[in-house]
Order: C-alpha cells, then structure tokens, then sequence
C-alpha cells in the first residue's frame, strides 16, 4: 500500500541454498530499499527557510542608518533556530551522522549570524565622525574609497571611480605655516563671496563686530571655523561611503555563500532523484 512519509524503492530478494549433512537448507533473504518522501518537508521546512535567508541577504541593500537592519536579522535568526527545534524532534539522537536537512538549517543559521555581526560593524562605521574616532588613514582610504568601489561599479556624487595606482596615496608635507597662510586666503575668499550675496539682500546691515581690528582677526577665526566644519563634514561622508562599500561587498559575499550552500546540500541529498517503478505501480 503506498505511504506519504515513505517511497519504496525497490524489494530485491536473494535466495541462498547450502548443503548440511546431505540435506539443502533454503534462505531466502529480502531487502527493502526506502527514501523519505520530501515534498512535505520542502514546501513546510526548506522552502521558509530560503526566503529567510533570502530576505536576510536583501537586508543589505537597506540603508545603514535604517534602524530596521538588525532587527530584521535578528528575527530571522529566531525563526531559522525555530525550524531547526522542529527537525531536532523528529530526527533521531545520533553522533554518527547529520540529517541533511539539520546540516541545512545548521548553515543558515551560521549565515544569518554572521551577517548579524557585518552589520554591526557596517552600521558602527557608519556613525563614525572625526569628533569620536580617528581619521582614516591612507591605506583603508585606498582600498575602501578608491579599488573596492571600481571593482564593484559604484558611484559617488562628483565622483569618477578609475583604476587606481599607488601613486594617489601620496601625501606631500607641506609646512605649517604655508597651509594656514592657503587656508586664510581661501577662507577671506569664501567671506568676500558672502559678503557681497548678503549686501544685496533687502533690510542688510553689517555687523561691526565682524572685524575686530584692521588685521582681520575675527574673519579669519570665523573662516578658519568654516574649513574645520567643512573637513569634519567630508571626513564623516568618507566613513559613510565605506559602510557603503562593506554593505554591497557583503551583498554580493552573502548572496554567492547562499547560492553555494544550496547547490552543495542539494548534491549531498541522497537519492533525490531516484524514481521507483514499483511505487508508479501502486499509485
């Protein structure tokens, strides 16, 4: 009679014949060959547990400073653990050998909590600013500002990603005094800009605290302010830009682990392509 847990492969017989004190002595030996049905553990188990992982992978493509990235993480790795409770309970105690499926589950877990811990490294880098962590030094500004976004074709506004060379690495010192005398004259520029947009405005009038004394110290001071903010602001879209760069590398790392494992577990399943004429009979 046919089963819906079990298939019957195949009932192979073997009939052994000895001699004993002149008499033939008759065995008959019969073997059942049986697979597991798998349609209800792949629609009920295995087929969840892919758009999971599958959802987790697209967790990248969500922007750093969404506060759902780890959430979302988080409670797939909860409901993959409560799939694998499931095939623990039905599965039998042994050390001998892994069930397929509990192998599967096994690694899905393991993707989905490392993914857990690249994003929180993506988002703590994210929220980086010169005012709580360092500056970036030149070779993590090379590989993560300038090879990795060429390898992975991404864009920056005002920003044309070319194969890099060591050369664009090179800092040259320049003396003290020579680079605040450039800032001054840059930040005097940028004040005179302003200050003629302002004095057409309806209603201005300047204010004559502005200039402290004939030197221009308080311009100076001011445009000095300036430069700092406008530094702070582009050291902290450098550190953005490389959470960035970790998210897609992680994207496309994640997806090719997830397209691997899948392929692999489908190769190690035994006989899930084995057709049994005998069960075509009793359907």
């Amino acid at each position: 009679m046919p089963n819906g847990e079990w298939e019957l492969l195949a009932t192979p017989a073997e009939r052994v014949a000895t001699e004993f004190v002149g008499l033939k002595y008759v065995e008959v030996y019969f073997r059942l060959h049986m697979k597991r049905r798998t349609l209800y553990y792949g629609l009920n188990w295995i087929v969840p547990s892919c758009l999971i992982t599958l959802t987790n992978v697209l967790g990248y493509t969500l922007p750093p400073e969404c506060g759902e990235k780890i959430t979302l993480q988080i409670t797939n790795l909860l409901s993959v653990t409560v799939f694998l409770g499931m095939v623990s309970e039905i599965t039998p105690p042994t050390s001998e050998s892994i069930p397929v499926i509990a192998l599967f589950f096994s690694i899905s877990m393991l993707l989905l909590g490392w993914s857990i811990i690249v994003t929180i490294l993506i988002v703590s880098i994210f929220f980086r600013s010169p005012q709580n962590t360092r500056e970036m030094n030149p070779t993590m500004r090379l590989i993560f500002l300038e090879w990795l976004p060429w390898l992975l074709l991404m864009t920056r506004p005002g920003t044309t990603y070319t194969k890099p060379t060591r050369q664009s690495t090179t800092v040259l010192s320049v003396p003290i005094e020579t680079k605040q005398r450039l800032i001054r004259e840059e930040s005097a520029g940028r004040l005179a800009q302003h200050d003629s947009y302002e004095s057409k405005l309806p209603g201005y009038c300047r204010n004559p605290s502005i200039d402290k004394d004939e030197t221009g110290i308080g311009r100076v001071e001011t445009s000095e302010k300036l430069d700092d903010d406008d530094r702070m602001s582009d050291a902290q879209a450098d550190w953005r830009f490389m959470a960035l760069v970790l998210d897609r590398i992680s994207l496309y790392l994640f997806t090719a682990l997830f397209v691997v494992t899948m392929f692999f577990l489908a190769l190690s399943t035994p006989r899930m392509f084995d057709f049994s004429p005998q069960s075509a009979l009793l359907n």
